[in-house]
This record gives C-alpha cells, structure tokens and sequence, in this order.
C-alpha cells in the first residue's frame, strides 16, 4: 500500500469516526422533520397594526415564522 493509500484509508477512517459523534440534528443532511407552526390569527393581527409598509410586513411576518420555527 502507498502512502497516498494509507493517508486516504486514514482519512476515511477518521471521517466516519468524527460522524460517529455528530448527534443527529445536527446533521445538514438529514434534519429531524418537525411539524409547521404557522402565525395565529392574534399574531397576524399584532404584525398588521405594527406595520406601516409592505415591506416592512413581509419582514415581521419572516422574522415571526422564524422564531416560531427554529
């Protein structure tokens, strides 16, 4: 076997060692499917009276479903 050979098999090695300890929401790959939480009607409500543009809803309603999401 070369070097290049061992250094490989070395690599792989340590790769799957190091997603042994990767817990499972943390992989990018295969995220923990959790149910949508979408805005309540008091919600909704709370963004249309705070809000003076349509811009500036469109941001408070992403930044809320974020919130509620994450």
């Amino acid at each position: 076997m070369t070097d290049y050979e061992r250094g490989y098999e070395q690599g792989k090695a340590d790769a799957l060692k190091a997603q042994e300890h990767t817990s499972f929401m943390d992989s990018k790959l295969n995220p923990i499917k959790r149910p949508w939480v979408g805005l309540t009607d008091e919600d909704r409500r709370e963004l249309a009276a705070e809000q003076h543009s349509w811009e500036g809803l469109c941001s408070a309603v992403e930044t809320k479903l974020k919130e509620k999401n994450t």
